[in-house]
């Protein structure tokens, strides 16, 4: 029996016949001027809308947009590819060592190199962070046209449908806090190679046309393909992938219904050019990570994530809670309140919605028909409704996408992204149905001329009016005035700062906040301690290191030292003031800022006008520790709190977590090991420490210590302490923990014994014996 979804025909007429190919007839947007006009519409009025949804003329170009969380850190690689060239590399973060983002590979360069020719034209980070953002709609609605075109809807109802892709909840959603997710323009090009694959198109075809060669050569499928794969690959990770799924899905769908190995492997060779594309983004970053010890923190996923941020089709069909019509608003808040699991809200829109259920009628028709239909537009939207489906059987809870996560790699989480895809199909899905509608209106009118220039115009501008009211919201608008205020007063705060210290000084950051994605700190994210680095030109800030090494995590050993230790081992390791941040310290500022000023001897010299940041140099301090210790002595305290050992959790370990205010690390499996990393050029003397606990059961653990014999733990009276005294090797040193013997749980679902280490302490003898 011939597959409802995946079969096609040919002909005129659409019926199949003796020369039938079973494939819809080759077909690839136009190469002629003619088109034109359409992208310049499109363009035109996805600049108008935009404007007008983001009331942009309240907006002041060299302040960004938006100034907390993810922005801020997206932000920061806009500035360091300004002032470097490149993102991986910020010295002026993470002080005194630097910022180095290869332990967080990304594929995502597009964006950034972007960033790095707009440096030929502007030189302040906040324009080209507003201008990239802005750019995004306009290139959306471009790219957008030429997909709608392809799968053949008409010019007007495309115009439509195109800006209205453009102007998705996604887009606003995503916003500058997720930029790169925001910039999906390059989405419909992947998605186009897909719908060529499946439709059974050469991908790699070079064939040119009599009239125009050149162009016929440039708009060519082999090269839509490699533009395509190109731009996907180095726009987006999560892009990539659901492109690579959908590609694959294309290629043995054709190869299934053809039988033709030829497509399959065009198919395949584009897959191919996509993944190389990723791993050339990500070379440096894997270049960087052979020879060295694993971050084990700075890029951590769980498995279980891919399903609490997979995608529900409840959600696709929902409102947004942004939603300017305050019940739909409020009934998608319900939503989110009362059944588990939102996600990050995904939603597609009213128009896009109609799509949906369009698509999802297909499905059902198609495959409670006899025979397959055979009109060409049946095919079309059968081809559609394949790539949803797919879509949403991979990235929907419990899905594929859950599979992946067990048995390929965890990596990728946020599968509900994939609704961009899904959006795009569906808004498609509504333009071949409406112009089904107008030809079948035609047919009953074939004496009207005029019918069919009027009735596309008029359902297009109500389809225009009704898309953009529905998916656009004062809730989008940004704060101009509020984030102005809050930039202006950062700006003038940080020039107060580095009027006061030589150019090149270091700020300690009060307090250090752990980065990237740890929890907030009093509400305070981990990215906000970037904004003084933001306002900043010439002075290095200790925020910013990212988290899985020592040489970004010592100041974690800081945090429970009174203020008298604290500042002699920072005047000594090169700070030449304090910054404390009041908001994110909350009840304690107030006694940090006693404490400074009796240690100091003055009160602050600097203070943002909001009341929220304050700062002490530190010369004075560091004359004290110079006239006190000689240099060798200066130095051996420098290293002892920049290079201090520090434990992390290796393979078997959960991320830790806090309980009864005590830092647990719980395993998963039976057998865990702690990494002891030593950052320092030769041996280490230290002190370790922790207690076991049992779970599931397990009654025994054996422990192995670096240089040392097997240690034999009985959990069945409770905490089982460790200490010791270890001489650790440069790197990484392994401490292996098994369970050995456990008895069985009856009670609660089965898991493999496992235990909890509380505690953990690693603490250099020379560090903790300092006394200013």
């Amino acid at each position: 029996m011939t597959n409802t979804l995946a079969s096609t025909e040919a002909g005129p007429a659409g019926a199949t016949g003796p020369g039938d190919t079973g494939r819809e007839p080759r077909r690839r947007p136009s190469a002629r001027l003619g088109e034109l006009p359409l992208y310049l519409a499109a363009l035109g009025l996805t600049c108008l809308f935009t404007t007008l949804a983001l009331q942009l003329w309240d907006a002041s170009r060299a302040v960004p947009f938006t100034y907390d969380g993810d922005a801020l850190a997206v932000g920061a690689h806009f500035k360091t590819v300004l002032e470097t060239g490149w993102y991986e590399n910020q010295p002026m973060l993470g002080a005194p060592f630097g910022q180095m983002y290869h332990d967080f590979p990304q594929a995502d360069n597009l964006h950034l190199a972007a960033v790095a020719v707009m440096n030929v034209f502007v030189d302040n980070w906040a324009v080209a962070f507003n201008a990239y953002y802005l750019l995004g709609f306009p290139l959306a609605a471009l790219t957008a046209v030429w997909f709608f075109r392809l799968v053949g809807v008409s010019r007007a109802f495309t115009l439509v449908l195109a800006v209205l892709f453009a102007l998705l909840p996604y887009h606003f959603e995503k916003n500058q806090g997720h930029l790169f997710l925001a910039s999906y323009y390059p989405v419909p090009l992947g998605a186009g190679v897909v719908l060529m694959a499946l439709r059974g198109t050469s991908l790699w075809s070079l064939g040119a046309g009599a009239r125009s060669r050149v162009l016929a050569r440039l708009t060519c499928p082999a090269v839509l393909t490699v533009l395509a794969m190109v731009l996907v690959g180095a726009a987006s990770t999560y892009y990539s992938i659901f492109t690579a799924i959908l590609l694959a899905v294309a290629g043995l769908v054709a190869l299934w219904r053809d039988g033709s190995w030829r497509r399959f492997v065009g198919a395949a060779a584009a897959g191919a050019l996509l993944l190389a594309t990723m791993l050339v983004n990500m070379a440096p970053d894997l270049l960087y990570a052979r020879g060295r010890e694993a971050n084990t923190l700075a890029f951590t996923r769980d498995a279980g994530e891919a399903d609490v941020y997979g995608l529900k089709l409840a959600q696709l069909l929902l409102p947004s809670f942004h939603h300017r019509w305050q019940p739909l608003g409020e009934l998608r808040l319900t939503y989110n309140r009362e059944f588990p699991l939102p996600s990050e809200s995904p939603v597609l829109g009213a128009v896009a919605a109609a799509g949906l259920v369009i698509l999802l009628i297909v499905v059902v028709s198609a495959l409670a028909r006899r025979r397959p239909a055979s009109a060409r537009t049946s095919l079309r939207l059968r081809h559609l409704a394949l790539l949803t489906l797919v879509s949403l059987g991979v990235a929907g809870i419990g899905g594929f996408s859950t599979l992946i996560a067990l048995f390929v790699t965890d990596n990728v989480r946020s599968w509900n992204r994939m609704s961009i895809f899904i959006a795009l199909f569906c808004l498609a899905a509504v333009g071949v149905a409406l112009d089904v509608l107008v030809r079948w209106v035609q047919c009953l009118r074939p004496d009207s001329r005029k019918l069919g220039v009027v009735l596309p115009t008029v359902l297009g501008l109500f389809l225009m009016g009704l898309g953009i009211l529905d998916q656009t919201s004062g809730d989008y608008i940004p704060n101009y005035k509020g984030v102005r205020e809050s930039y202006y007063s950062d700006a003038a705060y940080v020039r107060e700062i580095e009027d006061q210290l030589p150019a090149g000084a270091a700020v300690y950051q009060v307090p250090h906040q752990v980065f990237p994605e740890s929890p907030a700190v009093n509400g305070v994210p981990d990215p906000d301690p970037l904004r003084l680095y933001l306002s900043s030109t010439d002075t290095r800030w200790s925020a910013g290191g990212l988290k899985g090494r020592p040489q970004a995590d010592w100041p974690l050993r800081l945090a429970d030292k009174p203020i008298s230790t604290v500042v002699p081992l920072l005047a000594v390791s090169g700070f030449s003031g304090i910054s404390a941040d009041r908001l994110a310290l909350g009840d304690a500022a107030a006694r940090l800022e006693d404490d400074l000023t009796w240690q100091l001897g003055a009160g602050p010299t600097a203070a943002s006008s909001d009341g929220r940041f304050v700062f002490w140099p530190l010369a004075g301090a560091e004359a004290e520790m110079a006239s006190r210790y000689d240099e060798s002595a200066r130095e051996a305290l420098r290293a002892s709190t920049l290079l201090p050992p520090v434990p992390y959790a290796g393979p078997g370990f959960e991320r830790p977590m806090v309980l009864d205010g005590k830092v647990v690390w719980r395993s998963r499996k039976p057998t865990a090991q702690l990494l002891l990393d030593n950052p320092r050029d030769s041996p280490l003397a230290v002190h370790l420490s922790f207690a076991l606990a049992s779970v599931a059961g397990a009654e025994n653990v054996e422990v192995r210590l670096p240089g040392r014999d097997p240690i034999s733990l009985d959990l069945t009276e409770g905490l089982a302490p460790v200490a010791v005294d270890l001489v650790l090797r440069p790197g990484h040193s392994v401490v292996r923990l098994r369970v050995t013997s456990a008895a069985r749980v009856v009670a609660g679902p089965p898991r493999p014994a496992a235990f909890d280490v509380i505690d953990i302490d690693l603490t250099d003898p020379a560090f903790e014996s300092f006394q200013p």
